[in-house]
């Protein structure tokens, strides 16, 4: 069957860019302290850098040799990326960046019109006192590309000079900026440990005239914003003496016989053992005999096409020697990633099977297969012969990994399979169109549990269940086997899960309901925009927060499409969001819009005891006829949970109950588009969630990061408006 699919468009509105947005004072906002019904673990955790001590001083040249030991932070943006490094000594701070971006377009005119072309920043709050905006302890400084410096106190002071020293290089594809800031020009004497905030960002437009792209380490829209800026730790000890080798990759490369590896330089033609890159990574790492790379290895891996599998799917990733000294496995470029394919069926195409202290960022991985594993016809299942691969990346026991800035698609069953993880951070991560689930988090009976942080930002999860046409992206052969988003096995630990667009899948878009329900595991979900998953949009089990986020249940959508049919809808009793308490348990849900055709637009098991607590605050609900019984309109909240429920600041609207306190009934929320197949909950003017919800002070913004509150009180729902 072929089927053009289209996909929603409103998620867009949650990254679109505002070209003069990072650059405008924000409103006060009251400080992030936690609310009386908070989970324990409510507060945002600012990102932190650690910058290593400099035994000699580098030379402000643009080179950036010196910085290669230190840890990156990578930024990557619609048509350009970054990597930036910070080291000091007992003078200065240094920044490095290496920037990709393809044309130059630097900014002119004054200093406070420098942030508006190509270019980098750097934020210090000397003082570390967070305040909502710029006072006289907050430092900002501006490095165009070609090299001009604007540099400001209390963000509009330019009368400042801080002495800092510049450089910035052109290069092949990007530039090189280097700045040094002397610590006297900021007030400050450093000292080990020293806390101070910060955050960096690079600028980009490509067309006079056009939109300004930007990103920053932070992840904020404004940032004249002290209080939401990272953490910069100064740490004593230098970087370390052997990080490891940097070995490459590139099409042009030779093989393990003719090139050495370690040089970013295609093979010359003839002789052995050249000073030159390989040809493809599983000659670093193959199936079998000794790795060629070593744990706090690095291996750069240059753009363009590579056949994994032919011999097997590659060994594990060795384990880098310490948490600063990962092993990492890199693309040479985030704007142009290297394309990873597996064929041949092998299991997985990366692994990280009792992998840990590893970073692997800035890849594509799939395969050239329309297959599915598996798949009831035997004209979509995967055969031997084709080129397919199970599994994108697979780990297990694996702990202190970085994953950022991949694309997985297309696998012919799973995008990622890992269980067993402690400490994992994920950004900038695409799982998309694969056979049978996006992430998987099962891998084997008594392994899955996820101990300590798992933390996951920017991510899109879509179309999973469903086989991808390898050539043009499509998905297709849509069917029931599976097909979760996210799923994870019996697990422990803290998750943290924010801005995340989990759509399209044909069983529950994010699945926590095997979370192991333990006083000490915790979820966080902001900022979750879930739409059309044929089953929960979201479910979690134990302790919970959600928050500024926006859950559509259109479960039917699947519905006579592939292989799908009326018994594949709406799994579950179909709520948009379903919450499963053990005892004990505190589940807040707070500033959301939720809007379905499931029984429950929030639903409750009946698991738990009176110990556990559910506080439902500032909800905007949208009923809609019960997928099941047509004829009746579906709950605003049910199910047989014993927990204590309390409700507040809440707005319902066309739901079969709506409960007896805390909730405005009956009014229409006037919201953008109120069909549950193109469904906006963006509120338009007269809707009666303007500055109608109670303050909670540990809620500052919105579904798109927009300050809240803004006006006499915050608005009910995800999205607080920003002007009348």
């Amino acid at each position: 069957m072929t089927r053009h699919y289209v996909l929603l468009s409103i998620f867009a509105l949650s990254t679109a860019v505002v070209a003069a947005a990072c650059h405008i004072d924000e409103p006060d906002a009251d400080d992030a302290n936690e609310d009386d019904v908070a989970t324990s673990s409510d507060a945002i955790s600012p990102p932190t850098y650690t910058a290593q001590s400099f035994s000699t001083a580098p030379s402000i040249d643009g080179q950036l040799g010196e910085y290669s030991a230190l840890s990156p932070i990578t930024l990557s943006g619609a048509s350009g990326s970054a990597e930036v490094r910070a080291g000091w000594d007992a003078q200065a701070l240094y920044v490095a960046f290496d920037v990709t971006d393809g044309a130059l377009l630097p900014a002119t005119g004054s200093e406070s019109s420098r942030w508006n072309g190509d270019g980098v920043e750097v934020m210090i709050d000397a003082a570390f006192d967070r305040s909502a905006t710029a006072d006289q302890n907050d430092y900002h400084f501006v490095v165009t590309s070609s090299g001009v410096l604007a540099d400001s106190r209390a963000w509009t002071n330019y009368a400042y000079t801080s002495g800092a020293t510049v450089n910035a290089v052109p290069r092949t594809g990007g530039y090189r900026v280097e700045l040094k800031i002397p610590f006297a020009s900021l007030g400050i004497t450093p000292t080990a440990g020293m806390q101070l905030g910060f955050d960096v960002a690079f600028n980009d437009r490509d067309v006079a005239g056009g939109t300004l792209n930007y990103e920053d380490f932070a992840d904020l829209t404004a940032f004249n914003n002290p209080a939401g800026w990272g953490v910069l730790v100064l740490d004593l000890s230098p970087p370390p003496a052997n990080y490891g080798t940097t070995y490459y990759v590139r099409t042009d490369g030779g093989d393990a016989l003719q090139c050495n590896g370690r040089a970013d330089a295609a093979y010359p033609g003839s002789g052995t053992n050249k000073a030159c890159a390989w040809k493809n990574p599983s000659i670093a790492l193959p199936p079998s005999g000794a790795a060629r790379i070593a744990g706090s290895d690095t291996l750069i891996i240059g753009s363009g096409s590579y056949e994994i599998g032919s011999g097997g799917y590659m060994q594990p990733v060795p384990s880098g020697a310490t948490a600063t000294t990962r092993t990492r496995i890199l693309g040479k470029s985030c704007s142009a990633p290297p394309q990873l394919w597996g064929t041949g069926g092998i299991h997985r195409v990366l692994n990280l099977d009792a992998s840990s202290n590893v970073e692997i960022g800035c890849l594509e991985i799939t395969d050239h297969s329309d297959c599915v594993y598996n798949h009831s016809d035997s004209s979509v299942k995967c055969d031997s012969a084709d080129a397919w691969a199970r599994t994108g990346l697979y780990a297990r026991a694996s702990t202190n990994v970085w994953l950022h800035d991949l694309d997985i698609h297309g696998m012919g069953a799973r995008g990622l399979q890992a269980g067993g993880l402690t400490d994992w951070t994920m950004d900038r991560i695409k799982l998309n169109r694969n056979g049978s689930a996006g992430w998987d988090g099962d891998v084997g009976t008594g392994s899955s549990s996820n101990p300590g942080d798992i933390t996951i930002r920017n991510i899109e999860v879509g179309w999973n269940g469903c086989g991808e046409r390898w050539q043009t992206g499509e998905p297709w052969a849509c069917s029931a086997a599976y097909g979760d988003g996210i799923g994870v096995d019996t697990s422990a630990g803290d998750w943290l899960i924010e801005d995340a667009y989990i759509h399209h899948n044909t069983s529950d878009g994010l699945d926590l309901r095997y979370m192991d329900g333990a006083d000490t595991t915790h979820a966080i979900l902001r900022r979750i925009y879930s739409v059309a998953n044929a089953g929960n949009q979201v479910k979690v089990r134990g302790n919970s927060l959600i928050e500024n986020s926006v859950l559509v249940g259109q479960c039917s959508f699947f519905e006579g499409i592939d292989y799908m049919t009326s018994a594949n809808s709406c799994r579950a009793f179909g709520s948009s969001l379903l919450l499963v308490l053990t005892g004990n348990d505190v589940a807040t849900v707070r500033h959301n819009t939720i809007a379905g055709e499931g029984d429950a637009q929030i639903g409750y098991t009946e698991d738990g005891n009176t110990t556990d607590r559910i506080y439902i605050q500032n909800n905007v609900v949208v009923g809609f006829p019960d997928y099941f019984h047509p004829g009746s309109k579906t709950l605003f909240s049910g199910g047989q949970a014993p927990a204590v429920k309390s409700f507040s600041g809440n707005l319902a609207w066309n739901v079969q109950t709506c409960p007896a306190s805390g909730t405005i009934c009956g009014q229409d929320p006037k919201l953008s588009n109120m069909a549950l197949e193109t469904f906006d909950g963006r509120p338009l003017a007269g809707s009666p969630v303007f500055d109608n919800a109670p303050l909670i002070s540990a809620v500052i913004d919105d579904f798109l990061k927009k300050p809240r509150p803004v006006g006499a009180a915050p608005d009910i729902g995800a999205y607080e408006v920003q002007s009348p």
